[in-house]
């Protein structure tokens, strides 16, 4: 495994992936070596120091990529947050395995997006309605509504070069309690690697 994905698998505990009722995935971006196949057998990494959190994600991922015949192990099985692997140990790992790829989610951005829902004035369908009900106006105020974002980046590398084959940013917005982004997430990212001929 090239030095550069190994230092990139050695950030792993270091940012968490939240879980955040409604949930609404996009992918914003994506991009895709020319020269790229395909891949046939994936680790599947997502970045969390809240190893629940980090297994969910993981073992749903690999059960999506699985239904399109693509091998996949969670990296969870391999090494946990608590304590990272050797170079090594990780590279014997994969030669074992005879994975070709590296998939690592981590999340980039959290943040609160305002929306203002316009109020409402009920018609009136002539003049005298208009007056005489003006003095106990029928209206419903406008209100804001807050939503939750959480910006995911997901690529994918070449293990035996360390070059990045195929990059997507996501957005996947939240309204009302946390629940699993997980849910929303993973369903969209699988659709657009199907779209951009991953497997």
């Amino acid at each position: 495994m090239n030095h550069r994905l190994s230092l990139i698998l050695r950030v792993l505990p270091a940012v968490a992936l939240f879980a955040c009722a409604t949930t609404s995935t996009r992918v914003a971006t994506s991009w895709k070596s020319p020269a790229y196949g395909g891949m046939k057998n994936v680790l599947v990494v997502g970045i969390s120091q809240d190893q629940a959190t980090r297994r969910k994600f993981e073992d749903d991922f690999v059960k999506q990529l699985e239904k399109h015949k693509v091998a996949a192990t969670p990296s969870y099985s391999v090494f946990s947050g608590e304590k990272l692997p050797s170079e090594d140990a990780v590279n014997a790992f994969l030669k074992e395995k005879m994975m070709d790829t590296v998939l690592i989610t981590r999340v980039t951005d959290i943040k609160d997006v305002e929306h203002y829902v316009p109020g409402n004035t009920g018609p009136y369908l002539s003049y005298w309605g208009f007056y005489g009900r003006g003095w106990g106006i029928s209206h419903t105020p406008g209100y804001t509504i807050t939503h939750t974002e959480v910006v995911l980046e997901t690529n994918l590398y070449n293990v035996a070069s360390g070059g990045l084959e195929w990059a997507a940013t996501s957005r996947t917005t939240t309204e009302g309690d946390r629940v699993d982004v997980v849910e929303s997430f993973i369903p969209a990212i699988v659709q657009k690697m199907g779209q951009d001929k991953l497997f």
